[in-house]
């Protein structure tokens, strides 16, 4: 299996469609580049990172049979996953009139 992990990026509110009053949201990329002998062995992946800290979702996910023999190996398919994690964090502007009272 072979990911990557990109930098976090602030989303804005036109990307989250929603206004969280002093709550900044960021997003991190991850993607995943994986073998395996059958798609379950990607359920249990993903099941595995529900474990994690923070939230995340599949924003895409491609599927692919590498042979159409049927054969007992490790390496039957791959997939290739984009998965967003996100962070929360209360906002400067927030703090910023905290401090102001």
């Amino acid at each position: 299996m072979k990911y990557s992990i990109s930098s976090q990026e602030k989303l804005t509110e036109k990307n989250i469609k929603r206004k969280y009053k002093g709550i900044d949201v960021y997003k991190s990329v991850m993607t995943l580049d994986i073998t395996m002998a059958h798609e379950g062995d990607l359920f249990a992946l993903l099941n595995d990172l529900e474990q994690a800290d923070g939230l995340y979702t599949v924003d895409k996910c491609n599927i692919e049979k590498i042979s159409h023999k049927v054969v007992d190996t490790d390496n039957n398919m791959k997939a290739y996953c984009e998965l967003g994690w996100y962070t929360f964090r209360g906002s400067k502007a927030n703090k910023g009139s905290k401090n102001a009272s």
